[in-house]
């Protein structure tokens, strides 16, 4: 547990630390991977790179290629520019997600439009984003946003390329089995600190279009390449994707232990996120009618010692980091005073999960 100076009791009297929202995923053979970076002497990228590219595609898709990259924000910088997008064009993306978006959309010279979502799916719809289509719109971003799985193939109705973003999402499926990551045009994952599986930084690029493939592997070759053109030095250590490659090994069990973890909470409380099929359980998320709702419970369950949080805030959201009206997006700023995550990870032991149900038994 991490100890953050606060402590509570439960009524057995056992003194309680916090117990942290979210910790990393570090499986047994990390230690052993990258003492073998360590030993080889070599720390750029190298075999571990080769090995974690070769495991996503047998996670999600065996007939397409991957590429790593530094972070989740280059890999979506790249997927952009592979694709075609430009200066002046305009990606549509959903307002719920990470400011990384707008970061990689500005870095490609285009202009983001945030849409409002789907409050089944908390992502950008075929209907949510319809009426944002324009003459400049180059490509749609599909965030499969806590490992909930967007409507990719709706999508495909605006006429427009897909980039999907699984950066939440490594380990979900649709309903037909098949991956996350499988159906875009182009697929982004970040390998950050909290994500599913992590290498403390990192990023992928998946598509089975060779062309796309060709050109982010040409644009990240910055060192002495036969003919110059503009290129960029995103290429991930081995030390980060020994990390990467040892979570990718296992993912099975951190997908077995986190449904397992989502299942005994649901024996005290209601989720209607969780409850879906083919989520990788990223989140544990509870639904409140009123903003009111959510503070008390999280301070309720923050004075017993458990750590939570609101996954995404209303300042967070991209129209009012753009400074957009916010009544064009009611479904964004009714769902980010409304969804609480509770711990959902691998440091969690049996003690303190009967000890969080315990508490929400309480409550």
């Amino acid at each position: 547990l991490v100890d953050s100076g606060q402590s509570s009791r439960n009524q057995r009297g056992i003194l309680q630390k916090m117990i942290p929202h979210n910790s990393p995923y570090i499986p047994e053979k990390a230690g052993e991977y990258i003492s073998d970076v360590l030993e080889s002497r070599w720390l750029s990228s190298g075999r571990f790179c080769r090995r974690a590219e070769r495991l996503l595609c047998d996670i999600v898709d065996e007939s397409a290629r991957a590429v790593m990259v530094s972070n989740g924000t280059s890999a979506l910088y790249l997927a952009l520019l592979a694709i075609g997008v430009s200066r002046g064009d305009e990606v549509l993306v959903p307002s719920y997600s990470c400011s990384a978006i707008l970061n990689a959309i500005y870095m490609a010279g285009a202009l983001p439009v945030p849409c409002d979502i789907d409050e089944n799916t908390l992502s950008i719809s075929r209907e949510t984003a319809a009426a944002r289509v324009t003459h400049a719109s180059k490509a749609v971003i599909a965030v499969h946003t806590y490992g909930l799985l967007c409507d990719v193939d709706g999508l495909y109705d605006l006429g427009l390329p897909v980039i999907e973003d699984c950066s939440q999402a490594l380990g979900s499926r649709f309903g037909d089995g098949t991956s996350v990551g499988s159906r875009g045009d182009i697929s982004i994952f970040s390998f950050y600190a909290s994500k599913m599986v992590t290498g403390g930084n990192g990023g992928a690029i998946l598509s089975k279009n060779v062309k796309y493939m060709e050109f982010v592997e040409d644009y990240i070759d910055f060192d002495s390449p036969r003919e110059y053109k503009r290129r960029f030095n995103f290429q991930l250590s081995d030390i980060n994707a020994a990390l990467v490659a040892a979570g990718l090994e296992s993912l099975d069990e951190l997908l077995f232990f986190k449904k397992r973890v989502a299942a005994e909470y649901m024996k005290c409380v209601k989720s209607g996120y969780n409850i879906r099929k083919g989520i990788n359980h990223y989140r544990f998320l509870l639904d409140f009618e009123s903003e009111r709702g959510l503070k008390d419970c999280r301070d309720f369950l923050e004075s017993r010692g458990i750590a939570t949080i609101i996954p995404t805030e209303r300042r967070e959201l991209l129209h009012n980091y753009l400074g957009l009206d916010d009544r064009e997006f009611p479904i964004c700023e009714d769902i980010c005073e409304r969804l609480l995550s509770l711990p959902i990870h691998t440091a969690l032991t049996d003690e303190n999960l009967e000890y969080i149900k315990e508490v929400l038994y309480d409550y």
